[in-house]
């Protein structure tokens, strides 16, 4: 099968205590229609047993007697099975999928290990959690910053999802934004109309007609506004979209999430184009050698 040409492989990462069934089979769903490879990653860290082995290490069971010393044996056996039905769900997820998938266990917590699972052409998928006091400490939050620094994307995913048919829309700052044609291969992938909220200052109707194949609605957006929950309630008025895609610090950093939370639909936050990239990062390390 012909691959996307943006992207070859998606990546869903799990963990133990955090159940994520519905994240498995969207990124089976996602890596059949994309005719992309399948890559699972447990993350069984083990940092929670040395954490139960200090003298001081308590937890606190609200129907057993307070806070009482850690049981290790208890949580190591506790992972060992959340590894297995981890394991058993991303089997299941796939059984049926016209898709290569390969499962692996990375018995890891810190982020340079996990960093070192991010690559270009990969769709990195991260799930909300339900309880947000759990995210907080969470393991995957490393991940998550991992690819926000490498030339993955990430795919955001609500912990409920609104729709799984409809619209893809990309949220672009002009013709040349990357979220445009990942949008459009998307779009016709899935069979779905491409919409084009611009906030670039040029008007590109013409430019934008290199998307052959999908079926486009054009919508003008100010770059300044795209903070203001009320404005971009507005932009996506009537549009009841599937997914939406933006580039990475092409807008403000908080444009994903709070897209995420108006929307409640998985958001896709694509790497810059190569070069604009590289100048990002050697911006940042200028930036990051002063105080080295």
């Amino acid at each position: 099968m012909t691959k996307i040409s943006a992207f070859t492989r998606v990546v869903v990462g799990l963990h133990y205590g955090l159940s994520e069934e519905v994240t498995v089979d969207l990124a089976a769903e996602l890596a059949e229609l994309l005719h992309l490879d399948l890559f699972g990653l447990f993350l069984a860290d083990e940092s929670v047993l040395s954490l139960a082995g200090l003298p001081f290490a308590r937890e606190f069971r609200p129907s057993g007697g307070g806070w009482q010393p850690i049981d290790v044996e208890r949580i190591s056996i506790e992972l060992e099975l959340e590894t297995r039905r981890a394991k058993r769900r991303f089997s299941e997820a796939v059984r049926t999928r016209r898709t290569a998938a390969s499962f692996q266990i990375l018995k890891a917590s810190t982020a340079d290990t996990l960093r070192s699972v991010c690559r270009a052409g990969d769709i990195v998928i991260i799930a909300e959690p339900a309880n947000f006091a759990v995210w907080a400490n969470h393991p995957l939050c490393s991940l998550v910053e991992a690819a926000r620094h490498s030339a993955s994307a990430v795919l955001f995913v609500p912990c409920r999802i609104a729709r799984q048919h409809g619209a893809v829309v990309a949220v672009a700052a002009g013709p040349d934004d990357p979220s445009i044609d990942v949008a459009a291969m998307i779009a016709v992938a899935a069979k779905e109309e491409l919409v084009v909220i611009d906030a670039g200052t040029a008007d590109a109707q013409s430019e934008l007609s290199r998307l052959k194949g999908a079926t486009m609605e054009r919508r003008l957006a100010d770059a300044s506004r795209l903070v203001e929950p009320q404005y971009l309630s507005s932009l996506f008025k009537r549009l009841d979209e599937r997914l939406i895609v933006v580039t990475r610090r092409t807008f403000d950093d908080a444009l994903p999430s709070l897209l995420g939370q108006l929307r409640r639909v998985p958001i896709l936050a694509v790497a810059p184009k190569l070069h604009e990239a590289d100048s990002l990062a050697e911006s940042r390390g200028q930036s990051d050698s002063k105080f080295s």
